[in-house]
């Protein structure tokens, strides 16, 4: 069996956009910047990189640190299953939709509602919180009932 081989994390340090090479003729090379800070270098290509980047590591531009952690939870993160437990209990259904914030969750929901046949009032309940979503107060409309015009 293969042995796990070590990884190194280096993050920016600064406020704008840091170049680094992983390797001394590396030409092509990785842009750290705001949204992707990290570089994730190798144990066997550990020397190297820090060849490369000795005066970014000295000038601390990047620096040396641990894994970052990579996990965030989401409010909008909701799979089919959860969406069809959700709608068979209003009080979790209310409670789940204040906690929403995009369309895409809230039309699963109404997806899983019609699709177990659940009262008008609990449709009525989710197209409200889609429509204060998307900022259409009129009527809702269902991607699937559109049609293109030619």
């Amino acid at each position: 069996m293969a042995e796990k081989e070590e990884l190194f994390f280096y993050k920016k340090n600064v406020p704008y956009i840091v170049g680094v090479r992983m390797y001394i003729g590396d030409n092509k090379g990785k842009a750290l910047t705001g949204n992707n800070p990290y570089v994730v270098v190798k144990e066997s290509e550990h020397r190297d990189f820090k060849r490369a980047n000795m005066l970014a590591i000295q000038d601390g531009l990047i620096l040396e640190t641990k894994e970052p952690n990579w996990e965030f939870a989401s409010p909008n993160a909701i799979d089919d299953e959860k969406a069809a437990e959700i709608v068979k209990n209003v009080f979790a259904l209310k409670k789940a939709l204040v906690d929403f914030t995009s369309e895409t969750p809230v039309r699963k929901l109404l997806e899983q509602a019609e699709k177990q046949n659940r009262p008008q009032k609990t449709i009525k309940l989710i197209t409200d919180r889609l429509a204060e979503i998307t900022g259409d107060e009129e009527d809702v409309i269902d991607p699937a009932q559109m049609q293109g015009v030619q």
